[in-house]
């Protein structure tokens, strides 16, 4: 794996001297010392000698950390609050790593080699870039350098909101419940609306095998049972806590999508208003881990569908 176009580290920097440097200068300094009351001339080649070891060590981590390459890669998902393995390449010597963006513990890694590295998100949206800090004092250990990176992943991650547990009440009619569209949804009077591809969460009982081979690409079976009911979920993410309102909307839609429902979400994102069906759980956490405060899409509600709005701008 070789790193991405807009990989970018910055200039090594000394950040720490360690005690064996320090004594090397202390000993230079007798030697220094002995050498001007003395007029020894071995002092002088001593002390040239331990003046090139510390100036060669002090100056060498510089340019390990400057041949060093670091690239990455990860999941498409994630969610916050858990564990996230993400897989690191590093060239050069070996170093020690601290993932920035997710305030990881310090790895030691064996450069060149690739290997995991597991992480926890705290914080929603999708990640295209790592902040990384390599550490090194190689190949004499009298002086230890830092060098920072922006390495970008190969593929974006979207990180979901933490799910808040949330009830998402259904009415449909008068008397139907959840628990009756449930069973009416499971019992085997589905009808087929139409197919399309196969995306990721979708189930494998869903695929519609007389389309995927006349196709040649697999095909999805999407349902409308007679009484299915219609959810529509507003998530405005411009009140006081957008956090907490993307955590309960999620809640919310995977409740409703237990149950059988069909599920409409509205959200913002970076290019604007967004209004779409989300089939399933990974696709409500795909669609939150990219909403942005802002005005919610709207779109075509139809007659007897239930509409939660969350959020919005407090007056």
């Amino acid at each position: 794996m070789t790193p991405g176009p807009d990989s970018q580290g910055g200039f090594p920097r000394p950040i720490i001297v360690p005690k064996a440097a320090v004594i090397l200068e202390l000993i230079g300094l007798a030697l220094f010392i002995v050498a001007r009351t003395t007029g020894a001339g071995w002092d002088i080649v001593l002390l040239c000698g331990i003046i090139a070891v510390v100036l060669t060590g002090s100056a060498l981590p510089a340019f390990v950390l400057a041949r060093v390459t670091i690239a990455a890669r990860g999941p498409a998902d994630a969610t916050v609050g858990r564990p996230l393995p993400l897989t690191l390449s590093v060239t050069g010597r070996a170093v020690k790593i601290q993932i920035l963006t997710f305030d990881s513990d310090w790895i030691r890694v064996d450069a060149p080699g690739t290997g995991p590295i597991v992480v926890t998100p705290q914080r929603r949206g999708v990640l295209t870039h790592l902040r990384v800090e390599v550490v090194t004092a190689a190949p004499l250990g009298l002086a230890r350098w830092r060098r920072r990176f922006r390495v970008a992943l190969t593929a974006p991650i979207d990180v979901a909101p933490r799910r808040e547990p949330t009830r998402c009440p259904i009415v449909i009619g008068d008397t139907l419940t959840p628990s009756d569209t449930e069973a009416t949804t499971n019992g085997g009077n589905d009808l087929t609306r139409g197919v399309r591809e196969y995306v990721d969460g979708d189930p494998i009982r869903s695929v519609h095998w007389p389309a995927t081979a006349r196709t040649g690409t697999v095909m999805i079976r999407e349902l409308e049972g007679p009484r299915r009911p219609h959810v529509v979920i507003i998530a405005d993410l411009r009140g006081p806590d957008p956090e907490l309102i993307a955590s309960r909307a999620a809640g919310m839609a995977d409740d409703a999508l237990r149950h059988g429902a069909r599920v409409d979400l509205a959200t913002a994102e970076a290019d604007g208003p967004r209004f779409g069906t989300v089939p399933s759980a990974l696709h409500v956490g795909r669609r939150l881990a990219r909403a942005v405060v802002g005005p919610p899409g709207s779109g075509s509600i139809p007659h007897g569908a239930t509409v939660h709005h969350l959020g919005g701008v407090v007056p």
